[in-house]
Parts: C-alpha cells; sequence; structure tokens
C-alpha cells in the first residue's frame, strides 16, 4: 500500500499565477500567457487596477449618498371625514331593465286568468308595457 505524501506547499506566485488562470474576472488571465511582452503585462496590470480603482469610486459614492439620503414619511390618522377620504369614480349599471321578481309575478298572475298564454306572448307584453324599445343600439 501506497503512502500518501502531502503536497508540497506552493508559492504565493504559483498561488496567484493559477488564480489568475482560472478566476472568471476579465483581464486577469490574460496576466499568465506566457507569450506576452512585459509591455502586454504592464498594459494588463493597468487596465486591471484601473478598473478596481473605478469599482472603488462608484461603490464609495453610492454607499455615500445612501447614508447621506433621508426617509421621508407622512404619518395620518385613519380617522378622517368622510369628505376628505377619496372614493373612486365607478358607476355599476344595470342592463336589466325589470327585476326578475317583477317578470315573475306578471307571469303567475297571466297565467293564473288565461290558460293557454305562451311565454312568446308573455315576452311580448312586457316589451311592449314596460321596456323601451330604441332603435340605438348600447354597448
Amino acid at each position: 500500500m501506497e503512502s500518501i505524501k502531502p503536497q508540497a506547499k506552493t508559492s504565493a506566485e504559483e498561488k496567484l499565477r493559477r488564480y489568475c488562470q482560472w478566476t472568471s474576472l476579465h483581464g486577469f488571465n490574460f496576466l499568465t500567457f506566457p507569450s506576452q511582452t512585459f509591455t502586454q503585462t504592464l498594459f494588463w496590470i493597468l487596465i486591471i487596477v484601473a478598473s478596481i480603482t473605478g469599482a472603488f469610486f462608484v461603490v464609495s459614492a453610492n454607499i455615500k449618498d445612501f447614508a447621506e439620503s433621508s426617509v421621508s414619511y407622512d404619518l395620518e390618522t385613519p380617522l378622517q371625514p368622510l369628505n376628505d377620504v377619496f372614493f373612486p369614480s365607478l358607476v355599476l349599471c344595470n342592463m336589466n331593465q325589470l327585476r326578475s321578481s317583477f317578470v315573475w309575478a306578471v307571469v303567475n298572475d297571466l297565467t293564473m286568468e288565461m290558460e293557454n298564454i305562451t311565454y312568446v306572448e308573455v315576452h311580448q307584453l312586457l316589451e311592449k308595457t314596460f321596456v323601451k324599445v330604441s332603435s340605438k343600439r348600447c354597448d
């Protein structure tokens, strides 16, 4: 059975190189390309430092704005006169011009008086007597 050897400690430079190769932060992987010149590496270092500096200033400005802002609120009593309460303008219209109880009362009275009356005749009677017929279409 083989003995398990502990891995040798890696140097800080090797850890940084591995981090730069595997991180998802843009720009860091360009620092580890072996074919890059010193000028290209320096360019990417300056870009990364400028990005971190810009992010720091944006975050610090937002934190400063948040710390300096105040919360504004109005506390009103729930007990107000009804004249001050806003009610929305809402109108519900019943499109039925006759109540069903009235129609059934008329039908029952007519059927008691006349045995051979039909539904169509009752409908025509109610329409002629109680419902205003208009030629305009109501939408």
